[in-house]
């Protein structure tokens, strides 16, 4: 990653701040209004709770098949569940979405978080929201500006996309300029979109963060079956998905993986 820390206050400008936050952070829907539409992402974790609930007999038995080497039977079940639950943001071949997947937030207005928090309901879907409230403590929070991208489309696609909201960005704030935040899959889109449109110098400056600028291996293994699944593996998943330095080595051990 490329960052620079400013302790001094005299040293930063009052650009507004664009956030562009990893892979899949962007909430989609299917519909006219996100109000009157259909939400086809983010997960809603209840549901997917329900459908493990109501598979769990197969799982069981899947994990159970897991032990002495065969997990066809667990990899059939979760990839039915997979297909139905990804299906509304599936994409054709050629890479076109199957359906009408829209963005919940898109103009600079609707994006900005000051505006967001005023008229929110529900779902606070401000990108990355403790690096943007330090950000907020040096320019105000109605200087940050949540970029979204339909993250299944291609990095020139989401660069295009940066590129109009950042006009826009500087239309509504009345600048000149912008700074970028961004993380992980942010970074490729910014990193795609300097490339392409950095010569307008429309940015004053950009922070990419662990930026996944060449890309990431890990679905080119899946589909070259390059994976191995195994108890520390599973140790690694349980541990990054409940956010805890727990030690689970004795859920392992427990379940003779």
């Amino acid at each position: 990653g490329a960052s620079a820390y400013i302790k001094d206050d005299s040293g930063i400008s009052d650009y507004p701040v664009v956030i562009v936050p990893g892979y899949s952070a962007t909430t989609l829907h299917i519909g006219d209004s996100f109000e009157t539409g259909k939400k086809v992402w983010g997960l809603d974790f209840d549901y997917v709770l329900e459908r493990v609930f109501a598979r769990i007999v197969d799982l069981g038995i899947g994990l159970g098949a897991m032990t002495v080497g065969n997990a066809k039977i667990i990899a059939k079940t979760l990839g039915e569940e997979m297909r139905s639950l990804f299906e509304d943001i599936r994409c054709n071949p050629d890479g076109t979405s199957a359906y009408d997947v829209k963005r919940k937030y898109v103009t600079a207005e609707e994006s900005n978080s000051q505006y967001m928090l005023d008229h929110m309901t529900g779902t606070d879907d401000r990108h990355e929201q403790e690096i943007a409230a330090a950000i907020a403590e040096y320019v105000g929070v109605e200087n940050v500006y949540n970029f979204t991208s339909d993250f299944r489309m291609g990095a020139e696609n989401c660069a295009d996309l940066l590129h109009e909201f950042i006009q826009d960005v500087k239309k509504h704030s009345g600048k000149d300029k912008v700074n970028i935040f961004c993380l992980s899959h942010g970074g490729q889109a910014t990193a795609t979109y300097l490339n392409l449109y950095g010569h307008l110098q429309d940015v004053d400056n950009a922070v990419l963060t662990i930026p996944a600028i060449g890309g990431a291996g890990i679905l080119f293994d899946a589909f070259n079956c390059d994976i191995d699944f195994d108890e520390e593996c599973l140790i690694r998943f349980i541990e990054h998905g409940t956010m805890t330095e727990e030690d689970y080595n004795w859920l392992v051990k427990a379940q003779q993986l």
